[in-house]
């Protein structure tokens, strides 16, 4: 990619703080896990053009199944399910080649809002303008980690001391004895239908090594871990109402823009689920660690992106796409039931459990849901190598911390504004020879049938490929600002 200039980051964590300016390129602070999940995604992911879907009464969309590999930047392959209809849906993995960790990701286009669009003395001059924006919503396995809960709270007290996504870098106030990355080479089998729209397919590693946070060397190595995916997909005919926002412009430029109710329009909602079942076999406890506290922790990263392009912001305003959440929001409800949610004017979080309730943790903007990361609390373990039949045990999901950034002109001056949010976090397990859990990442596509020709709210050539190559740049963004934060307060 061609060199950039140094880019505005805002920083949004309770307001505090001056603006923070970061170059484009790489620095020390960004790790190479951060390169290797949105690289990786620029390879492999189709190219969604950011245009309205096609008009009028279109056939069922099928989601064909993908297989592939990129060799980029600590790529890996992938198994994925395309739409030809603004969405793409998969698993990406490292190989022998390419190491790398787990990333469940869904790409997929989605529409504010429709515009009614009026000159300054009342006329309409167009109608049923849609207002695309690019959407990504991922999620990131990538590390587990052996603590102990010596306060009993259920969860593992710690927080990224620089680079989110640095496993090795966490500053924390409980025990934590070794952890060992997902950075790994992975096995796919079992890759079958399952008659329920999709596949089931099976990704494995084994004896990977474990690490420490001083300079001892941990003995033994982690006899495997194993990812069954039972991937379900669903089509059905379903109507949305959809906002409508009123806006008057002069010689094509803006001048106001309101909110003017809400339409109903027939759609098809395409739905992928991933149900994976998580097994961890043959972790070795450290002999301080006592087995009444032994716990380990499945790290597990929420990525959510938007891009917004120029024209998008420009006819239908700033204050309409907030006021509808259009760059994304986390909800979820936290442990002693209280509803919480991360938005852009929220982005900073308290280590919070979070309560397993319909959704788990929803991402949706402010009419449409379009992903969750939902489980339940049962967990099966296995006390020991000789048990063959599991202890019903509680397995939590932690939010431990959250950040926003946005870059107002992602490839300078006229183009869109991009939107991140990372949310760092992980599934709590107690501690045994096998553990299995078996939480699903959902993603959610919708096809709007217009009725009629759509007047087109920017210029072709905008593709996915694209928008995934500006992600990277705001995620590596971000991670660095944290990263300079924290050596500044070290």
């Amino acid at each position: 990619m061609k060199e950039r200039k140094a880019t505005e980051v805002r920083r949004d964590e309770g307001g505090a703080g001056p603006p923070i300016y970061l170059s484009s390129r790489p620095g020390p602070g960004l790790s190479r896990a951060i390169s290797a999940l949105f690289a990786a995604f620029v390879l492999v992911v189709p190219a969604l053009w950011l245009l309205p879907a096609e008009c009028g009464a279109s056939a069922t969309p099928m989601l064909k199944l993908e297989t592939g590999s990129t060799e980029a930047l600590g790529g890996g392959d992938y198994v994925a399910f395309n739409s030809s209809k603004d969405s793409w849906f998969g698993v990406l993995y490292g190989t022998a080649s390419n190491p790398g960790p787990i990333r469940i990701v869904s790409l997929t286009t989605r529409y504010l809002g429709v515009a009614e669009v009026y000159d300054r003395r009342g006329r309409q001059i167009g109608s049923k303008v849609a207002a695309p924006v690019g959407s990504v919503a991922a999620q990131y396995l990538s590390a587990i980690y052996e603590f102990r809960d010596a306060n009993g709270n259920g969860l593992f007290d710690y927080r990224p001391r620089g680079d989110p996504l640095d496993v090795g870098d966490i500053s924390y106030t409980e025990p934590v004895f070794k952890y060992a990355s997902l950075d790994a080479s992975w096995s796919l089998w079992g890759l079958a239908p399952n008659g329920q729209g999709g596949y089931d397919f099976s990704l494995s590693a084994g004896n990977l090594p474990y690490s420490s946070f001083g300079n001892a060397s941990p003995a033994g190595r982690l006899d495997n871990i194993t990812f069954t995916f039972h991937v379900i997909s669903k089509v059905k005919s379903a109507t949305v109402r959809i906002p409508v926002v009123s806006v008057t412009v002069e010689r094509g430029g803006f001048i106001d823009s309101r909110p003017d109710g809400v339409k109903e329009y027939r759609a098809q909602k395409i739905s992928v689920d991933f149900k994976a079942d998580h097994e961890i076999t043959g972790w070795d406890f450290d002999l301080a660690n006592p087995a009444g506290g032994r716990s380990l922790l499945l790290v597990s990263h929420v990525v959510l992106a938007a891009y917004i392009p120029s024209k998008v912001a420009s006819w239908i305003g700033k204050q309409f796409v907030s006021g509808v959440n259009g760059s994304g929001v986390a909800e979820y409800s936290d442990y002693n039931g209280s509803d919480r949610n991360v938005t852009y004017d929220n982005a900073s979080v308290q280590l919070a459990r979070v309560a397993s309730r319909d959704g788990g943790i929803s991402m949706r903007d402010g009419w449409q849901k379009y992903g969750a990361l939902s489980w339940i609390t049962d967990v099966d373990v296995y006390p020991d190598a000789n048990s063959t039949r599991p202890l019903n045990d509680t397995a939590a999901f932690q939010i431990t911390w959250a950040t926003r950034f946005s870059i107002p002109a992602w490839r300078g001056a006229g183009s869109g504004v991009l939107e991140c949010l990372l949310i760092a976090g992980g599934f709590v397990y107690p501690g045994g020879y096998r553990v299995v859990h078996d939480p699903t990442f959902s993603a959610i596509a919708l096809i709007v049938d217009w009725g009629e020709a759509l007047a087109q709210l920017i210029p072709r050539g905008i593709a996915g490929l694209q928008l995934i190559v500006a992600v990277a740049g705001c995620v590596a963004a971000g991670a660095l600002a944290v990263s300079r934060r924290g050596r500044r307060r070290g």
